[in-house]
Parts: structure tokens; C-alpha cells; sequence
């Protein structure tokens, strides 16, 4: 039986792989918005991971993820709009 956070984990996989090529790519380019996107996608990354520290009942991780991700978001968008 699938369970009902196997849909976060795979977003976890796909926006954590996509990080990792796109900065690659921005670091290559020396592309800024590149980065920020990389940024982004490490963010969302970590919400998918909070999401499914909370499907299983691990609140206090869930938590400090979530906190994690709305903190890298926030760099992110500092740095997009201060660059």
C-alpha cells in the first residue's frame, strides 16, 4: 500500500536533483538568477522533507525543517531582489 507521503518524498528526490544540476549550471554560467533558483529549489527541498517528518509523526523535526526552509527562503529572496 503506497503511503500518503510518498508524493513528498519523490518531490524531495526530484527538487534536491534539480538543485544540484541547476547550480551547477549557474556556477558554470556564472548565472546569478541560476543560483537563486538552486536556492529555491533546496527550500522546497527541505519543505518536502518537513512534510513528511510530519506524515510520520515527528513533529519536533517537522518543525525545525519548516523553519529551515522559510529561513533559506527568505535569503533567497533578499538575494533576488538585492542583487
Amino acid at each position: 500500500m503506497r503511503q500518503s507521503f510518498d508524493k513528498f518524498i519523490l518531490g524531495e528526490i526530484v527538487a534536491i536533483a534539480l538543485a544540484v544540476v541547476v547550480g551547477l549550471f549557474g556556477l558554470i554560467q556564472a548565472s546569478t538568477l541560476l543560483i537563486i533558483l538552486s536556492i529555491y529549489l533546496i527550500s522546497i527541498s527541505i519543505l518536502c522533507d518537513a512534510m513528511v517528518a510530519r506524515f510520520t509523526y515527528n513533529q519536533t523535526h517537522a518543525l525545525k525543517q519548516f523553519a529551515r526552509a522559510i529561513t533559506i527562503f527568505i535569503v533567497g529572496t533578499f538575494l533576488l531582489i538585492f542583487l
